[in-house]
C-alpha cells in the first residue's frame, strides 16, 4: 500500500530543501514527501497522485512564486483533490490572496515566513489528522445515509401500509417476515465477514509457518554440507575461515527461522510447555557457559551470580534457553569493549515480589533472572516498541532487536505463556536491565506436558554458535586479521566497519596488495583516517556512534583528509540513499552483497583517478599563484602551500616543522597531503618549487647563475646545479642558452 502524500511548493530552493528535511524528519515514516519549484512541476504531481490513486492530505505551498502564484495553484488543486488540507506559506501579508485560497482553495491555514518549527509540525500533524478524520467521518456518514434512507423509505411503506391495510393483518406478518429476513441476512453477512478475517488471520500464521518450513530444508542441506567438510579437506586458512563464516551465519539465519515457527505455533494455539524436573541451577550454567568466549573476544566483564546448586524446580529448557539467549544476545550487542554484563538468578515467592503479587492469581514460587548491562540504554520512548513483533527500534545507530524483529517479541510472548512476567528498566546512558520471572511449581502453569528427564534431550534450535565454535579444530579466531608490514610504497587502506566478520573479510582479501589499518566505527575511522592519511577508505554506512555518510562528510572537509578517496558499502540499495551518499563527497558506492572482485576493481580504478589528480597538482608548481583557480579543498592546501614556500625561500631557518605547523598538520601528515597529491616528499616538493622559480630566473636573464642560485635558497652554487641538471636534464647555463636561441622552456633533452 503506497504511502499517503504531502506536497511542498516553494521557488527558493534553499527554503524547499528545508523544509523537506523537517517534514522527513517528523513525517517520513508514515508520509512521502514530494517537492516542486513551482505551480507547473506541482499540478504534474497531483496529476500523477491522483492517476495512482494516492491520498493527498496535505500540500503546502509558497504564495509569491513565478508564474502561477500560490493561490491559482491551491485553486486548481482543490478542484482536483476537493477534500486536501491546504496551507499557504508567505513572507508577505496578501489579505487579498488569503480570501481568494479560502474562498477557492477550501485553504485550511495561512503561516508567515520565517515559520516556527514547532508551529509548523503542530499545523501539518492537525491537518492530516483532519483530513482523515473527515475522510472517516464522510464514509461513516455516507453509510449512515444510506442507512437512514433505506430506513426512511421503509418507514414511508410501512406508515402507507398501515393506513391501508389496517385490518389486512396477514399481510403485516408477511411484512414483520420479510423485515426479520433482512436481519438474518445482515447477520449473516456479519458472519462472513468475521469468518474471513479470521481465515485471514489463519493464512497469516500459516504463511509464516510454511516459509520458515521451506527456509529450513535448504539451510539444513547448507549446515549439513558445511559439517562434511573435514578439516583435511580445507586446503588454505582463506577457505578455512570462508566454510568458518558460512556456517556461522547460516546458524544466525536457522535460529531467525526457528523464531518464525515459534511465533507461528503462539499464534495457531499449537504451543505446548514442556516441563522437566531437575536441577535448574545447573541448567543455567550450563546456558550461561556457552557466552565465556563471546565475552573474551568482545573484552566484556561477564558476572554470573546463580541460585544454590541443590534446588530442584520445574521448567521448559528449550523456552529457557531462547529467552535468556535473545537477552543475552541484546545485551552483548550493545555493550562495549570492557563494559559489564551481570546474570543473577534466585527463587522467590510472588508475596516477595511488587510487580505481580497483586497482578497474578498464582501465589507461588518463581525463578527470578535479572540480566543488566553497562550499554547505551534504550530511550524510555521506545522501551514499549522492543517487545512489538517485527519492530526494529533505532538506539544509537543499531537495532535494538537483531535479525527481523521478532528475537524480543517471542521472548515477551514466550514468557507471558508460561504465565511469566518480564520487566525492563533503562536509566538514560546507564545500560538496560531485565527482570523475568517464571513459576517453578508444577501448579503454576497451564496445559502441561512432563517429560521423562531420562529421555534424550531434544536439539536445541537456538543453540548458541559459539559453543559450537570453540569445539571446532578450526576455530574462526585463527581468522582475524593480522596486520602485515608491506614495504614502504605500498598503498594503504582503512577499512571501517563494525561487523568483525564483514571487517576481518575485507581486510583479509585486500592485505595482499596494499596495507590494512581498521576501524570498528566511524568515530574511531575519522581518528585513523586523520592520524594515518591512508591512500583509499573502505565504509560501512550503518555503524554506531558515528555512520557511514557522516564520516564521509567531516573527512572531505577537512583539509587535511579531503584528498582520500572514499567508498561506502550499504545494505540500503534505493536511489535516494546513493544519491545521498554521493553528495557527501563519497566517490563510489557499493552495495551488499557484492562480489570482492568488483570491490578490487572499483579500488583500482580510483587510486587510477587519483594519479591523473596527482598530475593536475604537480603542474600547479610552474604556475603563478595569482593564475591559480581554486575549486576545491585540495587546489586550496596546494596554493597554501606553494605560498608559504615560496615566501620562505630565502629563509635560512624555516624548516619543514615550521611548514607544517603553518599548515596546521603533523609532519607525517603534510608528508602524507604532499605524498598524495604530487607523489612528491616534502623535501622534493620544495626543491622543485625552487628550481622551477630558478628557470623561471634563467628564462628572463635575471642575473649570474651563483646568484639566481643564491636567490632561490641555495648556499652552493655546485649543489644547485648538480639539482637543476638533474631536474631539467641541462646545466643552468645551457638551459638559459638553449632558451635565448630558441625560446623554448624546459625543452631540453
Amino acid at each position: 500500500m503506497r504511502k499517503p502524500v504531502i506536497l511542498c511548493v516553494d521557488d527558493e530552493r534553499a527554503i524547499l530543501t528545508s523544509l523537506k528535511a523537517q517534514l522527513i524528519n517528523n513525517f517520513g515514516r508514515e508520509y512521502k514527501i514530494e517537492i516542486a519549484e513551482n505551480g507547473e512541476e506541482a499540478l504534474e504531481i497531483i496529476n500523477e497522485i491522483k492517476l495512482n490513486k494516492i491520498s493527498l492530505p496535505v500540500v503546502i505551498a509558497d504564495h509569491i512564486m513565478p508564474g502561477m502564484k500560490g493561490d491559482e495553484l491551491l485553486a486548481k488543486i482543490h478542484q482536483v483533490f476537493p477534500k486536501t488540507n491546504n496551507i499557504m506559506l508567505t513572507g508577505q501579508a496578501d489579505i487579498e490572496a488569503v480570501g481568494r485560497a479560502v474562498n477557492n482553495a477550501h485553504l485550511y491555514r495561512y503561516i508567515s515566513k520565517p515559520w516556527d518549527s514547532t508551529d509548523l509540525n503542530l499545523t501539518i500533524a492537525e491537518a492530516v489528522k483532519s483530513y482523515f478524520h473527515k475522510k472517516t467521518i464522510r464514509k461513516q456518514n455516507k453509510e449512515l445515509d444510506k442507512l437512514v434512507h433505506k430506513l426512511k423509505n421503509y418507514s414511508i411503506k410501512l406508515e402507507e401500509k398501515v393506513k391501508k391495510r389496517t385490518k389486512e393483518v396477514s399481510k403485516q406478518k408477511d411484512e414483520l417476515k420479510e423485515n426479520l429476513e433482512i436481519i438474518k441476512t445482515a447477520h449473516q453477512q456479519l458472519s462472513v465477514s468475521e469468518k474471513k478475517l479470521k481465515e485471514l488471520d489463519e493464512f497469516k500464521s500459516k504463511f509464516f509457518a510454511n516459509i520458515s518450513h521451506e527456509f529450513r530444508t535448504p539451510l539444513s542441506l547448507i549446515l549439513a554440507s558445511i559439517d562434511d567438510l573435514s578439516i583435511s579437506e580445507i586446503h588454505s586458512t582463506n577457505h578455512a575461515y570462508a566454510v568458518d563464516l558460512i556456517k556461522k551465519n547460516s546458524n544466525r539465519l536457522y535460529r531467525l527461522v526457528n523464531q518464525l515457527l515459534e511465533l507461528s505455533k503462539l499464534d495457531e494455539g499449537k504451543m505446548k510447555i514442556l516441563l522437566q524436573k531437575g536441577n535448574i541451577a545447573k541448567a543455567l550454567r550450563d546456558i550461561l557457559s556457552n557466552y565465556d568466549s563471546l565475552a573474551k573476544r568482545k573484552r566484556i566483564k561477564f558476572n554470573i551470580n546463580i541460585l544454590e546448586n541443590s534446588i530442584d524446580a520445574y521448567w521448559d529448557q528449550d523456552k529457557l534457553e531462547i529467552i535468556v539467549h535473545n537477552l543475552l544476545s541484546n545485551s552483548f550487542k550493545f555493550t562495549p569493549e570492557y563494559g559489564i554484563i551481570s546474570f543473577k538468578s534466585n527463587l522467590n515467592h510472588s508475596k516477595g515480589i511488587p510487580q505481580i503479587n497483586s497482578a497474578n492469581p498464582y501465589k507461588g514460587k518463581y525463578l527470578s533472572i535479572n540480566i543488566s548491562d553497562s550499554g547505551s540504554g534504550i530511550p524510555s520512548n521506545k522501551i514499549d516498541k522492543i517487545f512489538e513483533r517485527f519492530e526494529k527500534v533505532d538506539v544509537d545507530q543499531k537495532l535494538y532487536s537483531e535479525g527481523m524483529g521478532i528475537g524480543l517479541a517471542l521472548t515477551k510472548e514466550l514468557v507471558s505463556f508460561q504465565n511469566g512476567f518480564l520487566f525492563v528498566d533503562s536509566p538514560e546512558n546507564k545500560g538496560a536491565t531485565f527482570n523475568i520471572y517464571l513459576p517453578v511449581e508444577k501448579s503454576g502453569f497451564k496445559n502441561v506436558e512432563i517429560l521423562d528427564n531420562k529421555a534424550e534431550k531434544q536439539t536445541n534450535p537456538f543453540e548458541v554458535y559459539e559453543k559450537s565454535n570453540s569445539e571446532k579444530k578450526v576455530s574462526s579466531q585463527q581468522f582475524i586479521y593480522k596486520k602485515e608490514k608491506r614495504a614502504t610504497n605500498s598503498l594503504s587502506i582503512l577499512i571501517v566497519e563494525d561487523n568483525d566478520d564483514m571487517r576481518n573479510y575485507l581486510a583479509n582479501n585486500l592485505n595482499q596488495n596494499y596495507n590494512i589499518e581498521l576501524a570498528i566505527d566511524g568515530d574511531e575511522g575519522i581518528k585513523k583516517a586523520i592520524e594515518i592519511i591512508p591512500d583509499l577508505i573502505v565504509t560501512d554506512l550503518m555503524m554506531p556512534k558515528r555512520d557511514g555518510l557522516s564520516l564521509c562528510t567531516l573527512l572531505k572537509e577537512d583539509q587535511r583528509t579531503s584528498h582520500i578517496p572514499i567508498i561506502i558499502l550499504t545494505a540500503k540499495a534505493s536511489v535516494e540513499n546513493k544519491i545521498e551518499g554521493l553528495q557527501t563527497g563519497a566517490d563510489d558506492y557499493l552495495e551488499k552483497p557484492f562480489k570482492i572482485d568488483e570491490l578490487r576493481v572499483r579500488i583500482e580504478n580510483l587510486i587510477k583517478q587519483r594519479k591523473k589528480l596527482r598530475e593536475k597538482y604537480s603542474k600547479m608548481i610552474g604556475y603563478d599563484i595569482n593564475d591559480i583557480e581554486i575549486s576545491d579543498l585540495d587546489g586550496q592546501f596546494m596554493k597554501n602551500a606553494l605560498t608559504l614556500v615560496k615566501e620562505n625561500m630565502l629563509n635560512e631557518d624555516w624548516t619543514i616543522a615550521d611548514f607544517s605547523s603553518s599548515m596546521n598538520m603533523s609532519r607525517s601528515q603534510l608528508f602524507r597531503k604532499i605524498k598524495a597529491l604530487t607523489e612528491m616528499s616534502i623535501s622534493e616538493f620544495i626543491m622543485s618549487l625552487r628550481l622551477e622559480k630558478a628557470a623561471r630566473l634563467l628564462e628572463s636573464n635575471t642575473g649570474t647563475v651563483s646568484e639566481i642560485a643564491f636567490n632561490v635558497g641555495f648556499n652552493n652554487a655546485s649543489y644547485f646545479a648538480k639539482s637543476f641538471q638533474r631536474k631539467y636534464k641541462a646545466t643552468p647555463r645551457s638551459y638559459a642558452l638553449h632558451f635565448k636561441n630558441t625560446g623554448i622552456k624546459h625543452g631540453l633533452v
